[in-house]
């Protein structure tokens, strides 16, 4: 079931938030991946499309804004996502990323299983934790929503996902398997998380500009 809320999920110590308390960036933020590749007509204009909004102070010392939101597409399909927005604890954008539950995959092995449909983090707050961070929380995200193990998306549009989730492997974390076509064929490596991820500490960093 969709509609359910983030509240009292032992997740980085989570908090149930209203729109009013997002800072602006991390409002615009939510707006904005809500209306990723969505129907020109329906593009949100507020946070209200969100069905619950959390927020949590993340290890690495940024901020994670999260809810759920369901996106109908452009050939009219409609899919259920969580989106995630991050800012330094001053309120400035540092990232975003995206978990996506499929409705109907490129491969039946990926129904309604949850996988990162997006992740970046901004120039200048990178190498400081926030992209391990994010994982982490997707992570715990897909498995307390969707009730599954969150998989890499199909491409890596940057080279540091791929290597993380390489390193998930050999520690034990991941595994890695061949994605098939509905005919069959294998088209794409991707990765699935195999169990909880631990929420890495780290030194802090002076990101609070």
């Amino acid at each position: 079931m969709f509609r359910r809320t983030l509240e009292n999920q032992n997740l980085f110590a989570p908090s149930p938030i209203v729109a009013d308390d997002l800072p602006e960036e991390a409002r615009q933020g939510l707006v904005y991946r809500a209306g990723v590749l969505v129907d020109p007509t329906m593009k949100p204009r507020s946070v209200d499309v969100y069905d619950s909004l959390s927020a949590t102070v993340l290890p690495s010392g940024f901020l994670a804004f999260f809810g759920l939101v369901r996106k109908t597409f452009r050939d009219g399909t409609e899919e259920d996502t969580i989106q995630i927005v991050n800012t330094t604890p001053s309120g400035l954008l540092a990232g975003a990323s995206e978990v996506r539950n499929e409705q109907q995959p490129f491969s039946d092995e990926l129904e309604h299983k949850p996988f990162v449909g997006a992740t970046n983090t901004a120039m200048e707050y990178r190498r400081q934790g926030l992209g391990r961070d994010r994982l982490v929380l997707m992570g715990q995200l897909a498995v307390t929503v969707f009730g599954s193990r969150l998989h890499s998306d199909i491409f890596f549009s940057h080279r540091s996902a791929q290597k993380m989730w390489v390193e998930l492997v050999r520690h034990g974390y991941a595994r890695k398997y061949g994605q098939n076509s509905r005919f069959g064929r294998i088209v794409s490596e991707r990765y699935v998380l195999t169990k909880d991820l631990p929420a890495w500490p780290v030194s802090p960093k002076n990101h609070s500009a």
